[in-house]
C-alpha cells in the first residue's frame, strides 16, 4: 500500500514554527494592508486633492501671484472658450484614477510603489526563510533562556 499524500504532508513539521513568528510575514502583511488602504482611499483622495489645488490656484490668482491671462484656459479667446476649457479641465480632474492623475502636484503613486516593494520584500524574505529552514525568532537564538 502507498502512504497517502495527506499523511506525508501532515507528518512534516514546519521548519520555523508558526509563520506569524517571522518578521518577514509582518513586513509582507504591512505592505498588503498599505496597498489595499491606498487603493481604497485613492478615488476619494483624488477628488479632495483636486479641490485643494483649485483653491490654491484661486488664492494665487486673487492675490496677484499668478497672472490668469498667462495660464491655460484663461484670457485666451472669448469668455465662452475659457469657460469651456475650465469645465473640461474640471471634468478631467474629477475623473481621475485613484489619485494617480499626473495633473496633481501630490499623488499616491510613490506611496503605492513603496508599499508594494515592502510587500514583495516581505514575501521574498518569508519564502527564503521557510525554504532554508532558518529562524530569526528570539527563542530559537537562545535569547531569554
Amino acid at each position: 500500500m502507498r502512504p497517502s499524500l495527506l499523511s506525508h504532508v501532515s507528518s512534516k513539521k514546519l521548519p520555523n514554527g508558526p509563520v506569524t513568528e517571522s518578521p518577514w510575514f509582518w513586513l509582507m502583511l504591512f505592505g498588503v494592508i498599505g496597498c489595499l488602504a491606498l487603493l481604497a482611499a485613492g478615488p476619494k483622495y483624488g477628488k479632495r486633492q483636486t479641490q485643494i489645488e483649485n483653491r490654491y490656484y484661486a488664492f494665487q490668482v486673487q492675490n496677484g501671484y499668478i497672472d490668469p491671462a498667462e495660464t491655460e484656459g484663461f484670457g485666451s479667446g472669448s469668455q465662452e472658450e475659457a469657460k469651456q476649457q475650465q469645465a473640461k479641465r474640471q471634468e478631467v480632474s474629477l475623473d481621475n484614477d485613484g489619485g494617480q492623475n499626473p495633473e496633481h502636484a501630490i499623488s499616491l503613486g510613490p506611496l503605492l510603489i513603496a508599499s508594494t516593494l515592502l510587500m514583495l520584500l516581505g514575501a521574498g524574505g518569508l519564502v527564503v526563510q521557510r525554504r532554508n529552514g532558518s529562524s530569526t525568532t528570539a527563542n530559537d537564538k537562545g535569547v531569554g533562556r
